[in-house]
């Protein structure tokens, strides 16, 4: 079968939004960290200086740039049993006037009017250490303490907590991010300043992209043309197999299934009767998949049998 290292582009397929998971000038949802940061979204709750609700879904984006950052710093502090908890992330800009208004204080809350904010951008993330059991590390204060407590180079506290304090920032800057003199938790990513504020509500960001889709994830798209065009039992046998070696295997993460999209532009493909759709934690998963057992009996039994042509796209998600 022909294998591509790069998406199909020309084939419409309604059932696959978002594949690059970041529709939105490079936002992509926080579980495309991995390993996988601990979420408290403060802000979705009235457990917040406000004492009011901001976002309406207990969801945080942020730029894919940063993202990948913070996959570095997660991966550097598994080695010590030790992870992130991250309270806050990309912000709408309505939101950060909301919080300036209340404050109007630029050593906790950015101004709009300068610089429309820094968490506006999807590059700031706010955070803690946590233990391997999501127990909080102790820090000089605690998240949204408008105080010389939150300040870095404030001297109280007890040593345990300074020293976690150092640890924390010694992380994120060695994975190129610059800590806020005035919050021990806020951290950007650098060259923050050259990505464009935003607006996007979080619900809006919520429904178009997919929470499961993570950075280094890879989609497995396989389109069949059949023997017998149209022939529903023929379809039906290629699903049914492929959602048996999702059980089987335990490898395949998700199946997705369609037909074509009828078009008349020259550029789209429309011929094929069927496409899967699979996802795959990552590379060595897929490559594991295709030299499992099952997988070389399903193509030898039902896969070759019953088609003519297929073409297969693996696409690495950004």
């Amino acid at each position: 079968m022909a294998r591509s290292a790069f998406a199909l582009l020309v084939l419409s397929l309604p059932l696959s939004p978002g594949l690059a998971g970041a529709p939105h000038n490079g936002l992509v949802a926080l579980e495309t960290v991995q390993p996988p940061c601990l979420p408290e979204v403060r802000y979705a709750t009235r457990h917040n200086f406000t004492g009011e609700i901001l976002y309406p879904l207990p969801r945080l984006f942020l730029h894919r740039d940063a993202a990948r950052a913070l996959s570095r710093v997660q991966r550097d502090l598994q080695k010590r049993g030790l992870g992130l908890k991250v309270w806050d992330a990309y912000r709408p800009l309505a939101v950060q006037q909301k919080m300036w208004n209340l404050i109007r204080d630029e050593r906790y809350v950015s101004d709009p009017a300068k610089n429309q904010g820094r968490h506006t951008r999807g590059t700031a993330v706010d955070i803690t250490l946590v233990d391997k059991t999501g127990r909080e590390l102790p820090m000089p204060s605690d998240f949204d303490d408008f105080s010389e407590r939150a300040h870095r180079d404030y001297r109280g506290g007890t040593a345990e907590q300074r020293r976690n304090r150092q640890l924390l920032a010694d992380v994120m800057q060695r994975h190129g991010f610059i800590g806020f003199p005035t919050e021990w938790w806020h951290f950007d990513l650098k060259g923050w300043e050259a990505y464009p504020p935003l607006d996007i509500p979080i619900d809006t960001l919520a429904q178009e992209t997919p929470a499961d889709a993570r950075l280094g994830s890879i989609e497995h798209l396989v389109f069949v043309w059949l023997k017998r065009p149209g022939n529903i039992a023929d379809r039906a046998a290629l699903i049914r197999a492929t959602k048996e070696l999702r059980e089987s295997t335990g490898l395949i993460e998700s199946v997705r299934y369609g037909g074509p999209v009828p078009s008349q532009r020259p550029t789209v493909d429309d011929t094929f009767d069927l496409a899967l759709l699979m996802r795959f934690k990552d590379r060595p998963a897929l490559a594991n998949f295709e030299k499992n057992p099952a997988h070389e009996k399903a193509i030898r039994e039902v896969l070759r049998p019953l088609t003519r042509k297929v073409l297969i796209y693996d696409v690495a998600t950004e």
